[in-house]
């Protein structure tokens, strides 16, 4: 089967985090995204992840059989709560992104994005809690991938941790901007390419249909 790997560097890569306590910031140039629901200081602070990824190598129309989504730990808070990873269903513009606008001019629907108008969590992966820091959390993306593949091969998503709001609760994982390369996010997409039919200008796409 065909496979898209891509683990780009920042130049390719698309990825950022908003937080509501620096709603107007873009956080697009650090090297790692954050996703968390902790109590600092009393203070309850909420982090979301933005990532994509534009495959356009893969053929308009494919199944797809696998799709996995890795991301390098690069620290997990003590109380680290479960991780969900949805679908942004707006255009997001990586270097502009924040917690109030997800490009410049254009709001998300409420501040900090959502469900259902923002991002979807249909067909999302089982919430789960990342390993210890120094892993690789890997997600199985396949289903969020699936109607992506059949039309735009822009595969896009949102990561929002769930859970109950706790200190030292925040996660988060190395970004394209990290220097080293093995540690940035991936996606990894095993798909069947669309079978064209090669039959004759009289065929009119049937399979067997001759006029």
């Amino acid at each position: 089967m065909p496979t898209y790997t891509s683990q780009p560097a920042d130049a390719a890569g698309e990825d950022t985090w908003i937080l509501d306590t620096a709603a107007t910031t873009n956080n697009e140039t650090q090297t790692t995204i954050n996703a968390a629901v902790y109590d600092d200081r009393g203070a309850t602070q909420t982090a979301r992840c933005l990532l994509r990824w534009t495959a356009s190598e893969i053929p308009r129309g494919s199944r797809v059989i696998t799709g996995t989504l890795s991301l390098y730990v690069n620290n997990l808070g003590s109380t680290a709560q479960p991780i969900t990873i949805g679908e942004t269903l707006k255009p997001w513009v990586e270097d502009e992104a924040t917690w109030n606008i997800y490009s410049s001019g254009n709001n998300w629907s409420t501040a900090g994005a959502v469900a259902g108008i923002d991002y979807s969590t249909k067909g999302s992966p089982a919430t789960t809690t990342p390993g210890d820091a120094g892993t690789t959390f890997e997600q199985d993306v396949k289903n969020l991938c699936r109607r992506r593949a059949r039309n735009t091969r822009v595969f896009d998503f949102f990561m929002l941790q769930d859970g109950t709001t706790e200190m030292d609760a925040a996660t988060n994982f190395r970004s394209s901007d990290h220097a080293t390369s093995g540690h940035r996010p991936e996606l990894v997409v095993v798909y069947a390419a669309p079978v064209r039919n090669r039959g004759s200008r009289y065929n009119h796409g049937r399979p067997g249909h001759v006029r």
